[in-house]
C-alpha cells in the first residue's frame, strides 16, 4: 500500500473520467461515450480535433478497444458512428455513438463489455458504465473499468431490488479501491492504533485488546462520518464543490499522516475519525452525484454503494491490523511508523498541491 502511494501520487480520484452509457434497442445496444479530450489524446497518442483524418483516428481507436460478447460466447458487430470533439458540460470530449448487434441466436440482453480506451494505459483513469433506461427505475451505473480490469458483466433486461443493491455494493467497492485518498487515509489511522501517547510523544504499546478496540472506535467514527454527510447529499443535493473537497480530503491525510510521527490528537482519534469522515463522504457523495445514475434515487441502492466501502474498509482493516500489531511488538516498529509517516505526509502533500493548482486553474 504505502508503497503504490510513493510511486504513483497522483493515483487518488481524478476528475477526468470517461463515461460509457448503454441503451438496449430492438436489435441490439447502442452506446453514447463521453472520454476527456486530454486524456484521449495522452493515451492514443492522436490529435484531439475535429478534421476529417483525427476524426477517422479516433473512430479507429475506439474500434480497437471495445467489443461485446454474449454470454454463451459470440462476438458482437460493432460499429463507430457519429464521432466528434466538443465541449460537455465543461473541458472537451470526445463524444461518440457506437452500436453493437448480436449474432443471429445470440441472446441480446445478457452480455460481456469489454472496454479499454484510454484506461489500458493510463493508470489513473477511470471509465464508469452507466446503463440507462433499463426498467422504470432509470439508469443504473452498474460498475467502473479501469486498468487491469477492463470487462464488465452487463444484464440489459429490467433489473430487481436486489440486483441494484449488489450492483451498487460492487460500485461502492470499486470505487474505494480506486481512491487511494481514501485508503491512504485509514492507513495512517491504523498505524497509530497500536500506540499510547505521553508527554507528547508515542512511548508505549497498547495491549492486543485495547488495539483492536481503537481500531473499531476509529472504524465506526470514520463509517458514522462519511455515512452521515453520504446520505444528508443524496437527500438535500447540498454539497461544496468538488475540487474544495478533493483538497479538504487531502489536508486529512497529511493531518492523520503527522499524527504518525507525533501524536497531535491522541485520546481524540474518535472524534478527528467522525470529523474526517464527514468530509471523506462529501468525496463520495461526489461520486454518486456525478456518476447521475439511480444511486440516490432510492434507499437500497443508497445502501448498497455504502456497504460496498464498508467491505472494502473491513477487508484493508483485517489485512492491516495483525501486521502492524506484530511489527509492533518488534524493535523496528518506530522506524517503520516514521518512514510510513513520511511517505504519507509527502503523497499526501503532493495531492493538496496538485488539487488546488486543479482547483484555481
Amino acid at each position: 500500500m504505502l508503497a503504490t502511494l510513493w510511486i504513483f501520487p497522483a493515483g487518488a480520484h481524478t476528475s477526468a473520467k470517461s463515461e460509457v452509457r448503454l441503451e438496449a434497442t430492438e436489435t441490439g445496444i447502442a452506446a453514447n461515450v463521453a472520454i476527456p479530450a486530454a486524456e484521449y489524446a495522452y493515451a492514443s497518442g492522436n490529435k484531439a480535433s475535429n478534421d476529417v483524418a483525427s476524426l477517422a483516428d479516433a473512430k479507429r481507436y475506439l474500434r480497437a478497444h471495445t467489443a461485446i460478447r454474449s454470454a454463451d460466447g459470440p462476438a458482437w458487430k460493432v460499429a463507430i458512428g457519429d464521432v466528434r470533439f466538443a465541449e460537455n458540460g465543461g473541458a472537451p470530449d470526445l463524444l461518440a455513438q457506437i452500436t453493437y448487434d448480436p449474432p443471429a441466436g445470440a441472446a441480446s440482453d445478457r452480455f460481456d463489455l469489454q472496454w479499454s480506451a484510454v484506461i489500458a494505459n493510463t493508470p489513473d483513469h477511470v471509465t464508469q458504465v452507466v446503463l440507462d433506461k433499463n426498467d422504470l427505475s432509470g439508469p443504473r451505473l452498474i460498475g467502473l473499468l479501469r486498468e487491469g480490469n477492463t470487462k464488465i458483466a452487463v444484464v440489459a433486461g429490467k433489473s430487481s431490488t436486489v440486483a441494484r443493491f449488489v450492483s451498487a455494493i460492487r460500485v461502492g467497492a470499486e470505487h474505494i479501491l480506486g481512491g487511494l485518498d481514501h485508503l491512504a487515509f485509514l492507513v495512517a489511522l491504523l498505524l497509530a492504533a497500536p500506540l499510547l501517547a505521553r508527554n507528547g510523544q508515542w512511548q508505549s504499546l497498547r495491549s492486543g485488546k485495547e488495539a483492536i478496540v481503537a481500531v473499531a472506535k476509529l472504524a465506526s467514527g470514520f463509517t458514522i462520518g462519511h455515512s452521515i454527510t453520504l446520505i444528508s447529499v443524496a437527500l438535500t443535493g447540498l454539497t461544496l464543490p468538488g475540487s474544495a473537497v478533493e483538497v479538504f480530503i487531502a489536508a486529512t491525510i497529511l493531518i492523520a499522516a503527522f499524527n504518525v510521527i507525533r501524536p497531535i490528537f491522541a485520546q481524540r482519534e474518535l472524534w478527528i475519525a467522525v470529523l474526517f469522515g464527514l468530509v471523506h463522504g462529501l468525496g463520495f457523495a461526489g461520486f454518486v452525484r456525478e456518476a447521475d445514475a439511480d444511486l440516490t434515487r432510492n434507499v437500497s441502492t443508497l445502501m448498497g454503494f455504502n456497504v460496498g466501502l464498508e467491505l472494502v474498509q473491513i477487508v484493508v482493516i483485517l489485512a492491516v491490523i495483525p501486521v502492524l500489531l506484530f511489527i509492533a511488538r518488534r524493535g523496528f516498529y518506530s522506524p517503520f511508523r516514521i518512514t510510513a509517516g513520511t511517505v504519507l505526509i509527502a503523497s499526501s502533500g503532493f495531492w493538496m498541491v496538485t488539487r488546488t493548482l486543479d482547483a484555481v486553474a
